[in-house]
Formats: structure tokens, sequence, C-alpha cells
């Protein structure tokens, strides 16, 4: 896919210090993506004659990543009662908000018992194929944040999914090659604001609304 992530976290204040967002994992700059999710549907991640994965999500650790620092969570395939159900609304949602109950709560559709944390040393990879995750909150007392790097691979010749963008293959292009002005740039951050609108409180009229225009023209 034509797009890669960098996290840095911060650490999280200690309960009660500071307000949750919709993701569950704090204020701006300390998010991790603490809302449970998967990337893609599994028509998207499977091919529709085999069965046989067609994408790899990959998530490199720059620093040791443990449960303190805050490392990734997964479901395990076989623990996962909606992996192969794409007709399951907890298929693509796995957690949703609900503020509507108190601020800062979630609702996830899978068994609690059933995730495990992937702990690795800095330069260490976790690879897996569109299985429910999550990134962990940093504590207020680990001696050094998790950052981290991810990305996903799709088997050549596959079809499409709906993260593929051909204006942000050609502006990620221009950065392999050194040229990414400044225009550039702002619309690579406004189609990051797109993206993620869905998973965290955002004034549209403020942002997502500039965002959409900056990306579009």
């Amino acid at each position: 896919e034509p797009s890669a992530f960098i996290w840095a976290l911060q650490p999280q204040p200690p309960a009660g210090a500071g307000e949750v967002d919709a993701a569950g994992d704090g204020g701006p700059g300390r998010r991790g993506f603490g809302l449970p999710h998967r990337d893609y549907s599994y028509h998207e991640a499977h091919d529709a004659a085999t069965g046989e994965a067609n994408i790899l999500n990959l998530w490199v650790a720059l620093t040791d990543a443990t449960v303190d620092s805050g490392c990734l969570w997964l479901v395990p395939r076989p623990l996962d009662a909606h992996y192969d159900k794409p007709e399951a609304f907890a298929h693509t949602r796995a957690a949703t908000p609900a503020d509507h109950v108190e601020p800062g709560q979630v609702r996830v559709r899978f068994k609690l018992g059933a995730v495990r944390p992937a702990s690795v040393r800095a330069g260490g990879v976790v690879g897996w194929c569109n299985v429910i995750h999550f990134g962990g909150a940093c504590s207020p007392w680990v001696a050094e944040p998790r950052m981290s790097v991810a990305m996903t691979m799709k088997r050549r010749g596959t079809a499409g999914t709906h993260l593929d963008d051909a204006a942000l293959e050609e502006l990620l292009e221009g950065l392999g090659r050194g040229e990414l002005p400044m225009a550039h740039r702002l619309r690579l951050i406004a189609k990051s604001i797109l993206l993620y609108k869905d998973w965290y409180s955002l004034a549209w009229e403020e942002f997502g609304a500039r965002a959409h225009e900056m990306w579009t023209t």
C-alpha cells in the first residue's frame, strides 16, 4: 500500500489527570491508536478463490515496545470469531466509541481474554494479516516511550483496497526522490486527517472540510 505511518508516543497522564478521547488513549500527542480495529474487510485481505492472504501488515519497533511503553496488542486469528465473517457488523467494527454512555467508553465485540501483547525489542518486527489490533497507552513512568513504523505490503497483481489512492502514491513517489515541496507535505497531512476522521473526535467544520479541500484541489 502507498502509505507508512510513524508513531511516537508520549507518556499518558495518570488516571483522572487528563481527558480520554474516543479511541481510549488520552489526548493529542499521546495516541497509540487505542481503538481495536482491523484495517480491511476479509474480501480485501484475501483471495476470493483460494482464501490466501493478499496483504501483510508490518509493524516495526524503533524502541523497545513493552506493555508499559505502549506495545501493540492483537487478537490471534484462532480466537477471532468474526475474522472470516465479513457480513457480521463486528467484522469491521470490532470496537466503537460509546461516549453516549460515558465519555471515553468503548464497546468491544470480541473476547477481551483473547487479546495478546506483542512485546518486542527495538528493531523487532510484528506481522499479521488483518487481525484485530490496537496500540497500547504509554505509562507516565516509563523511561522510553514507544516509537514504531507501520506499513502494509500487498501481493502484486491483486485488486486495490479502499486505502489505495493514485494521488497519494504519486506524492509518496516524489518523497522517495527527495521531491516534496511544502504544498505536497500539506496535502499528505490533509490525507491523514481524512483517513483517521472516523476514529477520533474531529470538528468537521474546522478541520475536516478544510482537509478535504486541501486534498482534492
